[in-house]
């Protein structure tokens, strides 16, 4: 009876070893899901970041752009008025010598006073 008694202790130590084994396996596996979902929500915190950061620079660069656009939106207006008020300059030029205004278009100072010379001279001569 002892061998029978001794057997049934044993038994029962190695179940409860046994139990124990597999509670400890249980408990290595929850902690490798545990730092395994925590690797993931680094790796997926770190991703949103990036794109935060690719999002932002994208946009700064678009802002970027339109201000170029802008601006040489504005060179282009500036550059238009500038020929536009050439072409009228020339065009009130053209107008006062046409109609024998040419002292107009001339202006006042030295550049009359020669005109005025070579008109006398003309006439003179």
């Amino acid at each position: 009876m002892d061998t029978r008694k001794h057997d049934k202790k044993q038994e029962i130590t190695f179940s409860r070893e046994a139990v124990e084994r597999a509670e400890d396996a249980r408990i290595n596996a929850l902690r490798k899901e545990a730092a395994e979902r925590q690797r993931q929500t680094g790796k997926a915190r770190v991703h949103a970041e990036q794109e935060k950061v690719e999002a932002q620079n994208q946009a700064a660069q678009a802002q970027m752009q339109a201000e170029q656009a802008n601006l040489q939106a504005q060179q282009a207006a500036a550059a238009k008025a500038q020929a536009d008020a050439e072409r009228a300059r020339r065009s009130r030029y053209r107008a006062g010598s046409r109609s024998g205004a040419a002292g107009h278009a001339i202006g006042s100072g030295p550049a009359r006073e020669l005109l005025a010379q070579l008109n006398a001279r003309r006439r003179a001569g």
